[in-house]
């Protein structure tokens, strides 16, 4: 993990995004044909409690088993204000394999929201032993996911040390 400004990402087209629950697997390969740029395969608000883990496999295994083609493959994981954000990320670190482009983080309050998932991406990746940096910001096409990553908001007071 470091502060080292990333090279700009390469321009690439993200005119339609299409979010579908990880608790609806039968949907999976429709979204993979379909004409969106951007999948989002979602394990928050649309999946139920109880729901989450299975959820969370069916992601992991269409990551690998669905042709995705050139589309980006992003997953929202839950919040950081619930108990089942660090298992999303482990889990999608560890299993998912290298197809994943992007993980969501809904619901930013503050930079160190940003800085929790980027400490437990990095600790996954050096474990498995790939490269140091965070591939929240290392990957361009991870970078390149929202129009956003080059314009952040300044830091809220609250969020202030």
């Amino acid at each position: 993990m470091s502060f080292r400004l990333q090279p700009p990402a390469p321009a690439r087209p993200n005119r339609c995004q299409l979010f579908g629950p990880g608790s609806r697997p039968e949907l999976f390969a429709k979204m993979a044909a379909s004409a969106a740029d951007v999948i989002n395969l979602d394990l928050e608000d649309s999946v139920a409690p109880a729901d989450k883990p299975q959820a969370r496999a069916n992601i992991i295994k269409a990551i690998s088993d669905v042709d995705w083609g050139k589309k980006t493959l992003s997953v929202r994981i839950n919040g950081l204000d619930t108990p089942y954000w660090y298992r999303d990320v482990v889990d999608l670190l560890e299993q998912a394999g290298p197809r994943l482009d992007q993980i969501m983080i809904p619901k930013v309050g503050c930079a160190a929201d940003v800085y929790a998932v980027d400490a437990l991406v990095t600790a996954c990746e050096q474990l498995r032993g790939g490269k140091s940096g965070s591939a929240l910001r290392s990957s361009s096409r991870r970078r390149q996911a929202s129009p956003m990553s080059k314009r952040l908001p300044p830091v809220p007071p609250a969020c202030r040390r």
